[in-house]
């Protein structure tokens, strides 16, 4: 549910990267982290002209050193194991920097389609880590359902939560930490949709000239607008609202559709990745 908006009445939630201090005079929220800020900071330090190797070297420092603070623990450790390319790369740099197999977590499906099992005891294999794998069943599903609201604030469009719990019970059988690749696809462009993107850019480039300037209204009406106590700071953190709907109706008199690719996009609803 998107903020400010909370399902508790008279309840309103803070934008993304936002504080609210309560004192005596001070009831605004505070802004503290602008996404907009922080790209332009980091296009800023960036040399544009760096050799492609060394900017590869420098990743994997930076990968490495961030994976080997996080295995820091006083207490059992692990990682969950997808098998894509994200997870596996977490679990080779944990790998890389520990003396004993690490202890990797994954769960299957007997759908074909959805199962990633099989890829993840591969990389397992290869990376020569302790691996424990469990294949869900509709039963599996039809008991964690139940119990989700006693976990989450508020009910949310994410059918992962499912999947999630489960291998994570599994995992704490055995760890009681465990590393995972989430957020890495939208660093790395992991999904397949961005490839679509790539696909939709070709499409808007071939409007004619002429016809940009509608577009470029069309978008601007459905940009997302500021809501009750955002700053105009943060106007990019994608706080507001987003009239998803009437965009999309909009956009599709205003782009020419981009080639359709080979296969259906369809995005696997499985172990985190």
């Amino acid at each position: 549910m998107q903020q400010p908006r909370s399902i508790y009445r008279e309840a309103a939630k803070l934008p993304p990267g936002h504080i609210l201090t309560c004192a005596p005079g001070i009831g605004a929220p505070k802004c503290f982290w602008d996404l907009r800020g922080i790209a332009a900071a980091g296009v800023r330090g960036n040399d544009p002209t760096a050799d492609p190797n060394e900017a590869v070297e420098h990743l994997d420092k930076l990968l490495r050193d961030s994976v080997r603070l996080r295995m820091i623990a006083d207490v059992p450790l692990g990682a969950f194991l997808s098998g894509a390319s994200i997870s596996s790369t977490v679990v080779a740099l944990m790998q890389a920097q520990s003396t004993r197999p690490v202890k990797t977590f994954s769960i299957g499906f007997h759908e074909a389609g959805f199962d990633e099992a099989r890829t993840a005891k591969a990389v397992a294999a290869h990376l020569g880590t302790e691996h424990t794998e469990f294949y869900v069943e509709a039963k599996h599903a039809l008991d964690v359902i139940p119990r989700l609201p006693e976990w989450f604030d508020e009910p949310f469009a994410d059918p992962s939560e499912i999947p999630t719990y489960i291998v994570s019970e599994l995992t704490r059988n055995h760890v009681t930490v465990a590393l995972s690749g989430d957020g890495g696809d939208e660093l790395f462009a992991g999904y397949e949709r961005y490839g679509w993107a790539e696909r939709l850019v070709g499409g808007v480039n071939a409007i004619p000239r002429m016809l940009h300037g509608p577009r470029r209204r069309h978008c601007e009406r459905c940009r997302p607008r500021p809501g009750p106590g955002f700053s105009a700071g943060c106007r990019n953190n994608g706080a507001a609202s987003f009239r998803a709907t009437s965009c999309t109706r909009r956009l599709r008199y205003s782009m020419i559709r981009a080639p359709a690719p080979s296969t259906p996009y369809r995005e696997p609803v499985g172990a985190p990745r």
